[in-house]
């Protein structure tokens, strides 16, 4: 944890540090935006599903209409979410691949370096390592926030929809085969 916090540190934590938390509370809110549409949209779902049940046909056209725009904006926000947290990549790939080479650069290192002949082409390792490395744990910071919000949202509605709807029936109807468990299991069966 020590490494990564010393990886992280001179972006994050820097005086120009604010542009990097900038980004990423857009890319997260973003994110969170996506997750206000999924549950409109899921929303949406269960309106229109019980306006084909009941056959009333006047309201279908604007259903489509009110989906349509939850899916233009559904791929706007998406698409707005994926450039900033490119961008935040960017940035951030940049600011460690300056440092990285600035260290690199520094007393000769990579004259010694290349002496030894065991490491090729050591520029093109520190630009794909640090990619990789800026890339995959922006992607799963970010994605980790998103998921607990969407788990988080969508806990909500079920929690909401069991209690209206499906826990009265589980009370009534799991309380005879409970009883007959209990039964069964109190009863020494197993003895002849």
């Amino acid at each position: 944890m020590s490494a990564l916090w010393k990886l992280c540190r001179p972006f994050w934590g820097g005086w120009r540090s604010w542009r990097a938390w900038s980004l990423l509370a857009v890319a997260v809110s973003m994110g969170f935006g996506i997750v206000y549409l999924n549950v409109q949209i899921n929303e949406w779902s269960r309106v229109f599903y019980d306006t084909l049940g009941t056959y009333y046909s006047s309201k279908l056209f604007g259903l489509m209409k009110e989906y349509t725009v939850y899916i233009l904006l559904y791929i706007g926000v998406f698409v707005s979410q994926d450039w900033f947290t490119s961008l935040l990549v960017i940035r951030w790939r940049s600011a460690l691949t300056a440092q990285f080479v600035d260290s690199w650069l520094a007393k000769r290192t990579f004259y010694r370096m290349s002496l030894t002949g065991k490491i090729d082409n050591r520029d093109q390792r520190i630009a794909e390592d640090i990619n990789l490395f800026t890339d995959k744990l922006v992607s799963m910071v970010v994605a980790f926030i998103i998921n607990a919000g969407r788990l988080s949202s969508f806990m909500i509605i079920l929690w909401h929809s069991l209690a209206c709807n499906a826990l009265p029936c589980l009370l009534v109807s799991g309380r005879s085969p409970a009883i007959w468990c209990g039964w069964w299991l109190s009863t020494p069966w197993w003895v002849p």
